[in-house]
């Protein structure tokens, strides 16, 4: 998918985006949604008819370029959230995606494979030990606008 300016010309592609967290954090996966809708991303949330939701969401995995994975100990004690890091990670080590993990509450991520790649907040404070949630997710959008930034400086310089 292109974006355009007035005169037409192409800016950026937009980026496709996959969320991986746990059902118990949605309200917090949700407000982080909003930080990030003015971002060049797209998120396709479709369930396909006569496959479970994990299978859905593998699916969405796979075709992703950005992977947000949203850390809690409830995200760390899932089956299904563990899957998709697993296979974050693997997608990760082949250059596929972008992968991101994001401390949204206190867990213990740094016993994780994710010890060794940058999270967000920068800080490593959870978005939940905030006093003002607004200004960590606004932060997280900012760090991942650059992200996109220059990603698509190096989609361009290759498309040339």
């Amino acid at each position: 998918m292109q974006t355009y300016d007035t005169q037409g010309e192409s800016l950026s592609r937009k980026i496709t985006l996959f969320y991986s967290y746990a059902l118990a954090d949605k309200k917090l996966r949700d407000q982080l949604a909003k930080h990030l809708s003015p971002l060049a991303l797209t998120e396709e949330q479709l369930i396909f008819p006569g496959e479970s939701q994990s299978q859905t969401n593998a699916l969405l995995l796979d075709k992703a370029e950005l992977v947000l994975l949203l850390l809690s100990s409830e995200y760390l004690n899932s089956e299904r959230c563990k899957y998709e890091m697993q296979r974050a990670l693997q997608r990760r080590e082949k250059d596929e995606i972008h992968l991101i993990p994001i401390i949204l509450r206190p867990c213990l991520w740094e016993s994780t494979p994710l010890v060794h790649i940058s999270c967000l907040p920068g800080n490593k404070q959870p978005v939940t030990d905030w006093r003002n949630r607004d200004k960590a997710f606004f932060e997280i959008a900012q760090n991942l606008s650059r992200l996109i930034e220059l990603h698509n400086h190096l989609d361009n310089g290759q498309q040339n």
